[in-house]
């Protein structure tokens, strides 16, 4: 009888957490939506690959949501119950980290859905390493067409 008990009370626990993490990713979408992001998409599967050893081995992740404000691409995740200290559990900044490598976005929003607070989280390290190429490619470009706006007021 015990075991049939602490059985169920952890399965009872279990979905309890599920419907207050659901609640709050309900509740997170107006919250975004009044913030001014756009939702591309909810629960968003993504295939991600790795080489181990030199074999390839995938893996899925799922954030919460695909955003856009502006023109600016946004990953979202939704935190609530035990979880709203996030910031500070390894786990949940590795997850976040994740997903910024997979998606490459500007940035990622945390919702906080205890404290209906929204948080803007980057990675500077990453983002100036991606930012230098794309400073490169302007820099090239320029070059290329100085020097064919120079041939073509030159030539005439």
């Amino acid at each position: 009888m015990t075991v049939w008990f602490l059985r169920w009370r952890r399965s009872h626990l279990q979905r309890k957490a599920w419907r207050r993490a659901k609640a709050a990713e309900d509740e997170a979408v107006s919250l975004l939506e009044e913030a001014g992001f756009r939702i591309l998409a909810r629960q968003p599967l993504r295939r991600v690959n790795i080489m181990v050893d030199g074999k390839v081995v995938g893996f899925e992740i799922r954030p919460d949501f695909l955003l856009k404000k502006g023109k600016r691409l946004y990953v979202g995740e939704v935190k609530s119950g035990k979880e709203t200290a996030f910031l500070f559990r390894p786990s949940i900044r590795r997850q976040l980290l994740e997903y910024f490598v997979a998606y490459r976005p500007y940035g990622v929003i945390l919702v906080d859905g205890e404290q209906r607070e929204i948080h803007q989280v980057f990675f500077p390290e990453l983002a100036l390493r991606s930012n230098r190429w794309k400073g490169l490619w302007v820099l090239i470009l320029g070059v290329f067409l100085g020097v064919l706006l120079g041939k073509w007021v030159g030539g005439t």
